[in-house]
């Protein structure tokens, strides 16, 4: 709420920032707002420089409201504008995943590596959607990376022992 009532504030004039109407769409989504943040996002899409910002609200809002199909399009839409947002690629593998779609999830996450090849999230979703998969020295390639950019991820090396040891690799596994 307190965020929110800041970024009102700078979407008067004489501030108005493209930033600020960003946040309050962003914020809107959190506190479940969403007929009031997809105003915002549907203004945003039809602006140059915050379309990527405005794709991604608005497919947010149908992941949220379980319209996974349209949630791809838009979030497809704000990885082409913004590939290097991270949570654009995360929501559209979610969304993929929901459509029990998992191979274009790990497709869509691979995508998202290219553009940001130090987001260990991407590289542990993408392990951890081959390993459900059985795709054992896929989601080990994948999960070997998320632990080498971010060792402390409980999950990353939880699913990385996982995959060890499902592709019998007990030496590796027990480290």
């Amino acid at each position: 709420e307190l965020a929110l009532s800041q970024y009102e504030t700078l979407t008067q004039p004489p501030y108005s920032k493209p930033q600020a109407f960003i946040g309050q769409a962003k914020a809107l989504l959190q506190l479940d707002r969403d007929d009031e943040a997809k105003a915002i996002a549907i203004k945003l899409s039809g602006k140059k420089e915050t379309k990527g910002e405005g794709y991604y609200v608005l497919g947010k809002i149908a992941a949220k409201q379980e319209r996974h199909t349209e949630a791809v399009l838009r979030l497809t839409r704000a990885s082409k504008v913004k590939p290097n947002n991270v949570d654009n690629w995360l929501s559209l593998a979610a969304s993929y995943v929901a459509l029990n779609k998992p191979v274009k999830a790990v497709k869509v996450l691979s995508q998202g590596i290219e553009s940001n090849p130090e987001s260990y999230q991407l590289y542990e979703l993408a392990g951890q959607l081959e390993l459900e998969q059985e795709h054992y020295p896929e989601a080990n390639a994948f999960l070997d990376k998320a632990v080498g950019l971010e060792s402390q991820s409980l999950l990353a090396n939880k699913l990385y022992a996982r995959g060890l040891f499902s592709s019998r690799n007990y030496r590796e596994a027990s480290k």
